[in-house]
């Protein structure tokens, strides 16, 4: 039983290892998606979301202290 309810906590540590680098990540692609259609950019919405993921992503593997 135990077992039963460690399991969704062990399965969120198992692909999530920063919860803060997830939610700006979840509000950068909710943002983005909501804003880049409406600017009418055309084929560069799709590399100024990547560059947005890319720059959250490396900005939080930066050592914390």
């Amino acid at each position: 039983m135990n077992f039963l309810r460690r399991l969704p906590r062990q399965l969120w540590h198992l692909f999530v290892d920063d919860g803060q680098s997830v939610a700006i990540l979840l509000c950068w692609v909710l943002v983005a998606c909501g804003l880049l259609p409406r600017f009418a950019l055309g084929v560069w919405s799709g590399p100024i979301l990547f560059a947005g993921i890319a720059a959250i992503t490396f900005g939080s593997l930066r050592p914390r202290g």
